[in-house]
């Protein structure tokens, strides 16, 4: 944290933020963890 300059909630709430959106998986006690990427398909309307 220090390194970029942010509080410790500013981090928390960034890393919420990739939790919800599904880019990362949070595991207590052990890290965040980047999912692997799946392939999206984008249909036409």
């Amino acid at each position: 944290m220090s390194t970029f300059a942010v509080s410790r909630i500013t981090a928390r709430r960034a890393i919420a933020n990739l939790v919800n959106q599904g880019l990362v998986i949070s595991q207590r006690g052990k890290g965040v963890f980047v999912k692997q990427q799946r392939k999206v398909t984008y249909s036409p309307l």
